[in-house]
């Protein structure tokens, strides 16, 4: 019996940590682990989101290695909306968060897509982890 109550307290504790993941995805952030970048200077489709408030879009690197070198190198991140419409690119070096900063993003109700790829373009692949701010919840 004793046992038994660790376990309940442990799944309790389990779901609320599941509730807080949850919430943190629909307060629009969206943690970037381990994507990889594509050689040639080619763009990853890394998540699609829905915007719920009218605000600019936010994204932190927290670095990006190259797969063959080890070396550190920056990304380069855009948008697309569902209408495709781009976004301008950002170039973002590691614990780094930068803004689009204009208007192309914004819009409350639309879907858009994060587009990732390497600074300047090389034969090898990287490895990447960042996190998108989709509603404005740096503040």
């Amino acid at each position: 019996m004793k046992y038994l109550k660790y376990t309940i307290l442990a799944f309790a504790i389990s779901c609320m940590f599941s509730a807080l993941t949850s919430f943190a995805y629909n307060n629009g952030y969206q943690s970037i682990v381990g994507i990889t970048l594509p050689t040639w200077g080619n763009e990853v489709a890394a998540y699609t989101h829905d915007k719920e408030r009218e605000s600019y879009q936010y994204y932190y690197s927290g670095g990006a290695v190259d797969n063959l070198t080890s070396a550190t190198v920056n990304i380069k991140a855009r948008t697309k909306s569902s209408d495709n419409i781009y976004s301008s690119y950002i170039t973002v070096s590691k614990n780094e968060t930068k803004t689009w900063g204009d208007s192309v993003n914004m819009f409350a109700g639309d879907t858009y897509t994060l587009l990732l790829r390497r600074e300047k373009s090389a034969i090898s692949t990287a490895s990447h982890s960042g996190g998108w701010y989709i509603d404005d919840r740096l503040k």
